[in-house]
């Protein structure tokens, strides 16, 4: 089978009285394990034997040995496993060994059996191998470390088995190898899937396998070391501010009759039936208050019930069952264990292996047998995505309006598959948070200086305006003056996650008319919180009410975050890197984003505002691109599940109800700020088809007035029935978004006369150098001397942090990662220049590059002739070895220094030059062959010395060294 040196492994099922006769071998390690009968041996050597269950036998075949092996039973089968492997060396001596391992406890552990050292009393096999035998019990892990470069076969001789949650039943082989830097854990786990959860999708099979059963086996002890293991497991779980509030007490029926008997007594009645078979029984207690302050700990039950949950995982893991009870009675439990006040008994844990239980009430047997079930939520929201989007972008509807349709589909008002709108939306808006912090990452404080006036000149003047022509809309709808001016200055906002999705989707954020949506929207989340400190005054708060304590929280906070957020974040960042853990700086880029919007929404203002300021105090940084490239999967999950929280939004009963007043309404309010935006467009001098897509792309309401309107109806401004009516006038004007760019883009194509496309930013690389060490600085500087710019990666923090006091433009991130190169501009960049210095990471960056950026040009640095012939293999042309033109340049040196001319000494050594880039290049497929590459050393080595002959022949003078001395 030639898997490494494993060359045969065969299951043998011999029948009563049968065999093999004798046959023979030649340079083969031959081991046979015997699982049931007894198997007679005969060989060549002199040796009569007989291997019965559970023992291992070697046979080493070397220069050659006959043999026979038969069923010694006249009446059972024989069962048996061989193996064949190929030694390290040929021609060894014939040899045998045979020793038992039937006796030696194989539960859940691997037992060595055989060795290349013959090492914990196993059988000697003349080769790098290890052989080991293990029983499994169900649902038990049992962990073996692969070191890089080895390799496993797994044989399953009976049972169903899971390797890494890979399924195998009896009969099956399962083969790996490690092609890591680093040891590869493998776990191995007997299965049966009776019981398990019928999930819709492949999770974990502890939490498939996880049950609470009412049954438990009273003969079956837990032992001692498993117990702890179980208590071990909660002690690891995660709490607010790690004040670990839980508390167990623990009962051992068979060791500690009287705490488990005080345990089962304060369970309530129902509980102390079934409960009384279980071999152990715990109290589960909170801590209510934490230690480092004495306040009260809200977290304590919840962190009790992820300890609990660490522990039933841990238990399942060893086949152990778990079920806990809310079922007690804590003042009789307070009383019996004299527990001080701020401990509280909150649940308690029946632990045992699931038996039978003739005495069971009916009821609890019948649940025992039941499959679990549970209802399904989350699927049917990426469910309907997964339907709709693909069939939008195929349309050319874009994503979003995809997103909408599923929601409306799955939402209450469709199929009423989820009811629950509000909770998820709020979650939902994270994505929009996410999606903030990008764009702040793509506007350096210097690009966002230079967009003020676009910012409070544009922004302030379209908010102002649309709200008036909304208002007065409004007020011509038969709305009081007050209600009106709320409605006009709510409608003029507009979504920043339709519009910056769409623009960004499109490619268009760095247009003209992109920058000028994207500094209207910035307007106007500034906005939101003077519009939420007035809408009070509306409904008729005196101006003593106005909170300008709030605005000046609001307004410090943003100071603080913007003075001293850059300077926190880039340390904290800078930290974390040094620890090389690619999750934990994913984790602090999470940190950062959701940290600070969570800051600016306590001081009152939005999320998403918070989320955009650290991402242009971050832009600046070497983290700019590895933080975007972190952060980008969270975005784009999160934002779509807004999208599709906005189409479950959308009151359809209301629509169907007055279906002409709602159309009607949608249509003027699009059309006034498409109207407004437009001749705001023209007049900042952007081209027809620039202010159009301006226009269309802000048209819509905006989420801010869910909030708006609720809180004007909070405080008695708005009607309850005249926000639901413009909410779902805000929700149809979101879906006309999508539909207006699609239409905008057949009308732009089927016109010449407006420039398609913009100039790009100046500050988009031509240039990506990947490595900035000697060798990529040296180019950096060249480039940046010519003004050509350039995006510089390396992987060490301590480098870009020492090559940064210099002034010069490089971020910290892997290269070969795919996310982190489009996050740096690779697809609009033209060149490629490879410059870092491990060989390996060299080629996976090449790798990936060549495979996903085919437009761009690869100048790659080579570390030697080797490395030269494998980036040659992934197609790269123009590669520069490392020293070999600095050595060239030196012989020429050494020539001239020998008297040579120096033009003799630059023609041999451009000869040398010529002569090995063309050997390079012709002997590039045979550079795996050592042997050939060889022969070709020697050959070359000797057509060299030829031709110089023919050079020293010609030569008109005699060099100094060459001369003879007096």
């Amino acid at each position: 089978m030639g898997f490494g040196p494993l060359r045969v492994i065969n299951e043998d099922h011999v029948a009563a009285g049968r065999g093999f006769d004798t046959h023979g071998h030649q340079d083969m390690e031959i081991i046979s394990y015997v699982i049931s009968g007894t198997m007679a041996h005969k060989d060549s050597l002199g040796t009569g034997s007989e291997i019965k269950a559970g023992e291992v036998q070697r046979m080493t075949a070397g220069t050659g040995v006959r043999h026979s092996e038969f069923n010694v039973s006249t009446t059972d089968p024989l069962h048996f496993l061989q193996i064949w492997i190929l030694p390290e060396k040929q021609g060894l001596a014939p040899g045998y060994e045979q020793k038992s391992f039937a006796d030696i406890p194989k539960d859940n552990r691997l037992v060595l059996a055989g060795s290349r050292d013959g090492r914990n009393a196993s059988v000697t096999i003349h080769q790098d191998v290890d052989l080991y035998l293990s029983t499994l019990s169900n649902n038990v892990h049992v962990a073996h470390e692969i070191e890089p470069g080895r390799k496993m076969w797994l044989q399953v001789v009976h049972g169903d088995v899971a390797v890494n949650d890979e399924g195998l039943s009896s009969g099956d082989g399962f083969a790996f190898k490690n092609t890591s830097a680093s040891a590869v854990r493998v776990r191995l786990k007997m299965t049966d899937n009776t019981n398990a959860a019928n999930t819709a999708v492949a999770i974990e099979s502890l939490l498939a396998q996880r049950r609470s059963p009412y049954t438990f086996d009273p003969g079956k002890d837990v032992g001692e070391q498993d117990l702890q293991a179980l208590f071990e497991a909660a002690r690891w779980t995660m709490s607010s501010y790690n004040a670990q509030p839980w508390r167990y007490i623990v009962g051992v029926k068979s060791r500690s009759p009287a705490v488990w008997q005080q345990i089962h007594d304060v369970l309530v009645e129902g509980n102390q039936g079934w409960a009384q078979h279980a071999p152990v029984l715990a109290l589960g207690l909170t801590n209510s208050v934490f230690e480092h302050n004495g306040k009260e700990n809200k977290a304590a039950m919840h962190d009790l019930g992820a300890a609990s949950a660490n522990l039933t995982f841990e238990a399942t893991a060893r086949g152990i069952s778990v079920h806990q009870m809310i079922g007690i009675e804590p003042e009789k439990a307070t009383n019996a264990f004299s527990l001080p006040s701020e401990i509280l008994p909150v649940t308690a844990l029946a632990i045992g292996y699931a038996g039978n239980n003739p005495q069971l009430a009916a009821e609890l047997a019948q649940r025992d047998q039941q499959p679990r079930e549970r209802k399904a939520v989350a699927n049917f929201l990426m469910a309907g995505a997964v339907i709709a989007v693909p069939i939008f972008k195929m349309l050319g509807l874009g994503s979003v309006l995809g997103y909408l349709a599923a929601g409306a589909l799955i939402g209450p008002w469709g199929l009423g598959l989820i009811d629950d709108v509000d909770d998820i939306l709020h979650f939902a808006e994270l994505g929009v948070v996410m999606l903030l912090f990008i764009i702040g990452l793509e506007l350096k404080p210097s690009r966002l200086w230079a967009l003020r006036r676009s910012i409070f000149g544009f922004g302030s003047a379209q908010l102002f305006l649309s709200a008036i022509l909304i208002g007065t809309f409004a007020y011509l709808l038969g709305n009081p003056l007050q209600i009106a001016l709320v409605i006009g200055l709510v409608l003029a906002l507009s979504s920043t996650a339709f519009a910056l999705q769409l623009l960004a989707e499109r490619g268009e954020l760095t247009r003209r008319h992109g920058r000028s949506a994207f500094a209207t929207l910035l307007f106007q989340d500034l906005a939101v919180v003077p519009l939420l400190a007035l809408v009070p005054l509306l409904g008729g708060a005196s101006s003593q009410d106005f909170q300008w304590q709030a605005v000046a929280i609001a307004a410090g906070t943003v100071v603080a975050v913007v003075f001293l957020g850059g300077w926190v974040l880039k340390n904290l960042l800078k930290i974390v890197a040094r620890s090389r853990v690619r999750e934990i700086l994913t984790a602090t880029a999470l940190l950062t984003v959701l940290g600070t919007a969570s800051l600016l929404e306590h001081a009152g203002l939005s999320m998403a505002l918070g989320a955009f300021l650290a991402g242009v105090l971050l832009a600046d940084t070497e983290f700019r691109h590895q933080l975007e490239a972190d952060i980008e999967p969270f975005k784009g999950l999160l934002l779509g599940l807004f999208f599709i929280a906005v189409g479950m939004s959308m009151n359809l009963g209301l629509i169907a109800e007055k279906p002409f007043s709602i159309v009607g309404m949608v249509i003027v309010l699009v059309s006034i700020k498409s109207l407004v935006l437009y001749t705001l467009g023209k007049w900042q001098g952007l081209e027809n088809t620039s202010a159009r897509r301006l226009a269309w792309v802000l048209s819509q309401g905006g989420e801010f007035a869910f909030v708006i309107f609720g809180v004007a109806v909070t405080t008695s401004v708005l009607p309850s029935s005249t926000a639901e009516l413009w909410i779902v006038v805000v929700s149809l004007s979101m879906l006309t978004t999508p539909l207006l760019m699609f239409l905008e883009d057949k009308l732009s194509s089927q016109r010449s006369t407006d420039q398609p496309y913009e100039v790009p930013d100046d500050d988009e690389p031509r240039v990506i150098i990947a490595g900035f060490g000697r060798f990529g600085q040296i180019i950096a500087r060249v480039l940046s001397a010519k003004k050509i710019p350039f995006t510089a990666l390396d992987a060490s923090q301590e480098q870009v942090d020492f090559v940064k006091q210099y002034g010069n433009k490089i971020y910290y991130g892997d290269a070969s990662r795919l996310d982190l190169l489009e996050a740096a501009g690779a697809e609009n960049a033209s060149l490629f220049v490879l410059a870092i210095d491990e060989a390996q990471a060299s080629l996976q960056t090449a790798a990936i590059v060549s495979k996903h950026f085919p437009h761009l040009k690869i100048y790659a640095r080579a570390h030697n002739r080797k490395h030269a012939y494998q980036l040659m293999d992934l197609g790269i042309e123009i590669i520069r070895r490392d020293t070999f033109y600095s050595a060239l340049s030196m012989t020429e040196a050494v020539l001239t220094g020998l008297g040579y001319s120096a033009a003799r000494a630059q023609q041999s050594v451009e000869a040398f030059e010529a002569k090995d880039v063309e050997r390079l290049h012709a002997h590039q497929h045979l550079h795996n062959d050592n042997e050939k590459m060889q022969d070709l050393a020697k050959t070359a080595a000797k057509e060299l010395e030829e031709m110089f002959a023919a050079d020293a022949a010609s030569e008109e003078t005699t060099p100094s060294w060459m001369q003879q001395k007096p």
